[in-house]
């Protein structure tokens, strides 16, 4: 663990070359790499918790909005939002949330409403554990093969995520 002290910067390549089932970075001022390198090696970590380099605290999102009708869901959107959401478990004292597909690829995962119900349940883990109000949605029930996931949902978990890292962070 390497929580709680002074260090800073990105955390060097040679780390993917150890096997560890829990590596501790919050509360510091340092990083894992963003390269999909270092990210497939944080994922086998049992407990993981810190941030990724370039993630701010509003994330980073390869679609700064998700509009209705004009922008499809992708995979690359549900891996910056297990990212962000798993952000701010750590922030809430919660390890990283265990994701069925844990890597979703582009071209070979289908989005499914699974996706978007994990994402539901580990936010609102973090927000009771924070002791945060949590948040409504436009469609409170996800219903696989009868609710269509939109951009909207993904959206307002965005926004969500967002409200709980700064809720935390008082």
């Amino acid at each position: 663990m390497l929580y709680a002290n002074p260090l800073t910067g990105p955390l060097p390549q040679s780390l993917t070359q150890l096997s560890l089932r829990a590596f501790w970075i919050h509360f510091t001022q340092t990083c894992a790499p963003a390269d999909a390198a270092f990210q497939g090696w944080v994922a086998t970590i049992g407990s993981f918790r810190g941030t990724t380099c370039g993630q701010d605290r509003t994330g980073s999102f390869t679609d700064a909005a998700l509009s209705p009708g004009e922008t499809g869901v992708r995979a690359i959107h549900i891996t910056e939002l297990r990212q962000l959401v798993d952000t701010v478990r750590a922030a809430c004292e919660l390890p990283r949330f265990h994701w069925t597909d844990r890597i979703v690829r582009i071209g070979e995962t289908p989005i499914k409403a699974v996706h978007l119900t994990e994402l539901r349940s580990a936010l609102a883990q973090a927000y009771g554990a924070c002791s945060l109000t949590p948040p409504t949605y436009t469609d409170p029930v996800i219903v696989r093969g009868m609710t269509p996931v939109a951009a909207l949902h993904w959206t307002e978990l965005r926004d969500a995520a967002i409200r709980a890292l700064d809720g935390s962070a008082r």
